[in-house]
């Protein structure tokens, strides 16, 4: 229950907490989410991931210049090691940085998920994330959304995500 997190920071009701009696994995998570949402545009933050001050407003200007592409902008690695019984950052490099390739994302998940923003509406192209995955559904979505839709890779650091170097986070544990 996050609820005590979220309603001291909704004074104004904009947010509204979703909640599953069940755990259903990130990709029904983001679903629900998704399903949701009333904007124009969809953008990806988990919980343990940082959006930089600049980034959802970096990807609206893309995309407002650029209509009917998804858009993405680079991220840094947060490297988290423990010190003192506590996970902290001890290190930020920049671990993907990639120009759109339709046929590299059939082998490689080159971009984290946080870093994407698409218009709410091209998931009724290419449907929504799998929810029978449990693990790479952001990759999945990834390729599907190529087979109709541009990419565009914005060379910006506007965001990072977390590393736990001892391989216990879901991005560092394959």
């Amino acid at each position: 229950d996050v609820s005590h997190i979220i309603n001291p920071l909704n004074a104004e009701g904009r947010s509204r907490l979703i909640t599953h009696e069940q755990n259903k994995g990130l990709a029904g998570a983001r679903n629900t989410g998704i399903r949701a949402a009333r904007g124009k545009y969809i953008a990806y933050l988990d919980d343990d991931d940082l959006f930089y001050p600049d980034h959802l407003q970096v990807l609206m200007a893309y995309l407002s210049a650029h209509p009917g592409t998804v858009a993405y902008t680079d991220a840094n690695r947060a490297q988290q090691e423990r010190v003192g019984g506590q996970w902290q950052v001890t290190r930020r490099d920049l671990a993907y940085s990639h120009a759109w390739d339709n046929d590299r994302i059939l082998a490689d998940n080159f971009v984290p998920v946080l870093c994407f923003m698409h218009e709410k509406a091209f998931l009724e192209k290419s449907g929504e994330f799998d929810e029978s995955m449990r693990r790479h559904e952001d990759w999945d979505l990834w390729i599907r959304l190529s087979r109709h839709f541009p990419f565009a890779h914005i060379p910006k650091i506007t965001c990072e995500f977390s590393w736990r170097t001892d391989g216990s986070s879901m991005t560092s544990h394959n």
